[in-house]
């Protein structure tokens, strides 16, 4: 017998149940690093949600002791929650992977909120928009778009903060003070329809509307939900510092290391644009957004990023409307009536008092056209 041969069968077993464990995984090596795959119950996987019309149930679940200190607010364990708000470093490393953000999730030190307090000033406004942590949401749903989908039951959908949960906030609303739709109620809620056209960095999040149920949510799905925030890995100081940096930290920089959030010296209130502000990723990019951080409409053609840019065609139509539009005719102010002559007198008439000049008026910013136009 060959020695490959004989190797090979004292480890056909274990090289057998690797392979049965990577084939059961279905799910995306992205979720690797902020999600405990071995902590999600047996038969429960990730939606993903490809383009066009979707119809789902959010399911809420219990609260563990893993919950976000900082952005999951007060939930205390054993409340009943809909959803997990943490923060998310993108595309970390050479690997890019994604990391939960320690400052902006929990209020701990995070080495890459440290290196950017310190640097911001070394980066483009797109290239500091790509390492800062961006608002992400994990849900429990139940997705309605077909049969085969229902029967799966609950599953966990992670999904941009502004693309979701932004935009439910607002329709839960009820006007004139009416309080709130709890459209997460397993008995009186609502479902959920929206669509999403495009995919990858094209992909935009329309019509957001709820639609009523036809009946209470089935006890056999409810029985499914589980503490979703039991699933969330936090990585440590050492692990998110070896990623970005492609080295293990020393003893020296160990030392150094500040002990706070990393926004010590110029305070981070919790960004109360964040909500309104697309977060800027390979997946998803909101339709009126400047990946390069330029102003949507009147910087067309003045980045690099321009050249590639998946919302170019619309960049370009809102720069043809602004510069189409007609320049407001400048305000003149009226010279002052001369005064009334003075009657005759044996003495000198008085010189005339010059006309103040107008004071020019400031000169509003234009964008510039287009220099080309895609074909």
């Amino acid at each position: 017998m060959s020695n490959f041969r004989d190797k090979y069968k004292k480890q056909k077993s274990d090289l057998m149940r690797r392979h049965e464990d990577s084939v059961a995984d279905k799910t995306s090596g992205q979720f690797g690093s902020i999600c405990d795959l071995s902590k999600i119950p047996k038969g429960v996987g990730f939606w993903k949600c490809p383009p066009g019309q979707h119809v789902i149930d959010i399911i809420p679940f219990i609260a563990g002791g893993n919950m976000p200190k900082i952005s999951g607010g007060t939930i205390k364990k054993g409340e009943f929650i809909w959803l997990v708000d943490l923060w998310v470093h993108g595309y970390v490393g050479a690997l890019e992977y994604p990391y939960i953000c320690p400052t902006k999730t929990n209020g701990l030190p995070c080495p890459i909120c440290e290196h950017l307090s310190e640097n911001k000033g070394s980066y483009s406004d797109e290239e500091y928009n790509n390492l800062k942590a961006k608002r992400r949401t994990l849900y429990l749903v139940w997705s309605h778009d077909n049969s085969e989908e229902e029967r799966k039951g609950i599953q966990i959908w992670e999904v941009a903060h502004y693309f979701m949960e932004n935009n439910l906030k607002v329709i839960a609303e009820r006007p004139r003070g009416g309080g709130t739709i709890p459209y997460f109620d397993p008995d009186n809620g609502k479902q959920i329809a929206f669509t999403r056209q495009g995919s990858g960095a094209t992909s935009k999040y329309l019509g957001h509307r709820f639609d009523d149920r036809e009946g209470p949510i089935p006890d056999e799905i409810l029985d499914q939900s589980f503490e979703l925030d039991s699933i969330l890995k936090y990585a440590t100081y050492e692990e998110i510092f070896a990623a970005f940096y492609g080295k293990q930290i020393d003893d020296e920089e160990r030392d150094t290391a500040p002990t706070g959030t990393g926004f010590e010296s110029e305070p981070e209130q919790e960004e109360p644009i964040a909500e309104d502000e697309p977060p800027f990723s390979e997946d998803e990019l909101a339709p009126d957004e400047c990946p390069a951080g330029g102003q949507f409409g009147y910087d067309i053609d003045q980045f690099e990023a321009c050249k590639e840019c998946p919302n170019w065609d619309d960049c370009y139509a809102t720069n043809q409307e602004l510069v189409g539009e007609p320049e407001p005719e400048p305000v003149v102010e009226p010279e002052p009536e001369p005064p009334k002559p003075a009657p005759p007198r044996r003495v000198q008439s008085p010189l005339r008092t010059p006309t103040p000049a107008a004071a020019p008026q400031e000169e509003a910013r234009k964008p510039k056209p287009a220099l080309r136009r895609r074909g």
